[in-house]
């Protein structure tokens, strides 16, 4: 759904942050997450989509353009969730990058939250 930012909205989010709330901004580098959003809203975190993780190691354009969003992120002492990773190579990418949080099935398939809950109990100990 299309989150329609008026006056009224911007605001709230500038109050919010004021009193301690912080905020991530999803899906960057598609739809309608822009480099705009970067400069006009009080972020910490900037997760990449999953769609501009590199495919194959080969393909240099799109391991420059991930780079360069990686490192134009933390040039604005912003956050990085690396999303989507499903290789090593991808995995690899965002740990030489700096990456600190990273996501994807490459760690764990996705679970169910009875599931999720049993994995949590088993690892208590």
């Amino acid at each position: 759904a299309l989150l329609i930012l008026t006056p009224e909205k911007i605001k709230l989010i500038n109050d919010l942050f004021d009193v301690g709330c912080s905020f991530a901004l999803d899906d960057f580098g598609t739809g309608f997450s822009s480099i705009s959003h970067l400069r006009n809203f009080p972020l910490k975190t900037v997760k990449i989509d999953k769609s501009l993780m590199p495919k194959d190691p080969s393909l240099l354009k799109d391991k420059a353009l991930l780079i360069s969003l990686i490192d134009m992120i933390h040039s604005l002492e912003l956050e990085v969730v690396g999303e989507g990773i499903e290789t090593i190579e991808q995995f690899l990418i965002c740990k030489k990058q700096n990456v600190k949080r990273i996501q994807g099935f490459y760690f764990y398939e996705a679970l169910s939250a009875e599931d999720t809950v049993k994995l949590l109990e088993s690892h208590k100990n």
